[in-house]
């Protein structure tokens, strides 16, 4: 996604650090890698001389345009920030032995380009590392690559929990991503 962004006037490093800032818990709550370009006539471009302007080096313009500049170059060439994976990989013979041992087991259908999934990742990292929840053990179904899967648990959707106790399902939901209704979710296992 990508944002464009007029200069502010002689403020314009406030501006920037706003941005920056709004930009930055967006990217971090929902995964969305997002670019800012600042533009602005005066800002680039003298355009009555046609000539690069001067103020580009002097202190709220330089300092706006180079960092602007630094940000283009860090979110085009740098991952989101990796966080690891909750739970293992899925597989029938896995889901069946914890099922035997009498285990609550989660079943999460995840896709990588999913950003409500990245967001169910963080929510139940937090919860599945809590004491109350740690019985609880997660297999994740890769919504693309383990297609039979997700057709044998009727699944339409990627982002889908599937929650099991004794070998049943006992709750299922989809694209939740509140805190407080996952845990409602988990507390059905307990």
């Amino acid at each position: 996604m990508f944002i464009l962004l007029k200069k502010c006037g002689a403020g314009s490093h406030k501006c920037f650090k706003v941005t920056f800032a709004v930009v930055t818990a967006i990217r971090r709550a929902y995964g969305i890698n997002l670019t800012c370009f600042f533009i602005g006539a005066d800002f680039v471009t003298d355009h009555a001389a046609a000539r690069p302007n001067p103020q580009i080096y002097s202190h709220s313009g330089g300092v706006v345009f180079i960092l602007s500049r630094v940000w283009l170059i860090l979110t085009l060439f740098l991952p989101l920030g990796a966080q690891a994976a909750v739970g293992e990989p899925y597989s029938r013979a896995r889901l069946d032995a914890l099922n035997q041992a009498g285990q609550p087991v989660l079943v999460a259908v995840h896709a990588d380009w999913c950003g409500t999934c990245r967001v169910q990742d963080r929510v139940l990292g937090d919860l599945l590392g809590s004491k109350k929840y740690s019985p609880i053990k997660v297999l994740r179904v890769d919504y693309d690559q383990q297609r039979a899967a997700v057709l044998s648990f009727g699944v339409r959707y990627q982002s889908t929990l599937i929650l099991f106790k004794s070998g049943k399902e006992v709750a299922r939901s989809v694209a939740e991503t509140d805190p407080a209704l996952i845990a409602e979710l988990l507390n059905q296992a307990l």
